[in-house]
This record gives C-alpha cells, structure tokens and sequence, in this order.
C-alpha cells in the first residue's frame, strides 16, 4: 500500500499511525520501485514553500538517474467534475522535468486527459493526468447529481467524452 491522503483523512495523527508513518510526518515522500519512483504529494496541506522544494528536487534526482517519475496526489490540477485545485501550480514543474503522467483523485470519475502543455492539447510534451478514481464511491456529475459510474476524457477546454457505466455516450 502506497496511501495518499486526502480530504477524508483529517485526523493526521490517525493516517500517519494507520500507515506506519512518524507522528510530524508531512504525508509526502517518494517510493522506488525498479526505474519507477511514485512521488506521493499532500494536497492537503500547504503545496508550496517545504513541499514545493522537496518535490523540485525529487523530480531532478530522478531525472538526473534516468528514472521515470509519476506525481500522484488527491486534489487535481485537471480535475473531471469539479475546479481545479490549487496544485495547478505544481504543473509547471511537471511540464520543466519532461514528467508524461500524473495520478489525480478527488472527483469519484475515472478522468483522462489529453497530454496538456501550457494549457493547450501537446501530443509531444504533454502530461497526461489520469485518476479520480472512486474505487467504489457512488460519482458526482457536474449538477451534483450521484452516477453510479462515468468516464470523462478531458482537454483544456473541458470534457471531449463522457460515458456511463454501460458505455452509452452521454455527450461529446
């Protein structure tokens, strides 16, 4: 188990004591796993000043050790079916450090964008942001109804596809 706190997990001391985590644990730190390092990100706490750092200089060891990096924390910079979150200032580190994929959360809809760079639709040095992910969670549309599942395919003009759980087009 690799966890990423969230806006669920309130009690700090709680989380850090589930996962085996020191008590003043910041609930940012990196797993390597072969050529991969899972830089898990708190979104729920400050994501500047400390973390900000501390996230520049993980993206430049692994890029300095030929490694892949793949941020992954909760509330998202694209998000599918609420605004985005304050890590879309995170996304210009993602976009210097040539990063291709990050792991959101938060919507309860799984959600894929196109590769975005600066803003617009990049096929070539684009990040892909993929998550939000319920994992069992009843989903929210965009009018705060409750889905049972949807699939969103984002741009950075807004959503390209969405279907429900039988795969039957809602819009495009």
């Amino acid at each position: 188990i690799i966890p990423t706190r969230g806006n669920h997990e309130n009690d700090k001391t709680l989380y850090n004591q589930v996962f085996g985590l020191e008590n003043d644990h910041p609930g940012y730190f990196k797993s390597r796993i072969g050529s991969l390092d899972l830089i898990v990100l708190n979104s729920e706490e400050s994501i500047l000043g400390a973390q900000y750092q501390w996230l520049e200089e993980q993206l430049q060891e692994a890029q300095d050790q030929g490694q892949w990096a793949f941020p992954n924390y909760h509330r998202p910079a694209y998000p599918a079916v609420k605004r985005p979150a304050a890590t879309r200032m995170w996304v210009p580190l993602f976009e210097s450090y040539q990063i291709r994929l990050v792991f959101e959360s938060d919507g309860h809809a799984f959600k894929k964008t196109v590769p975005i760079f600066q803003d617009q639709r990049d096929v070539q040095r684009g990040v892909i942001y993929l998550g939000e992910g319920g994992l069992g969670v009843k989903g929210f549309a965009n009018d705060g109804e409750v889905e049972d599942y949807r699939i969103t395919i984002n741009s950075p003009d807004g959503p390209l596809e969405r279907l429900d759980r039988k795969s039957t087009r809602l819009n495009s």
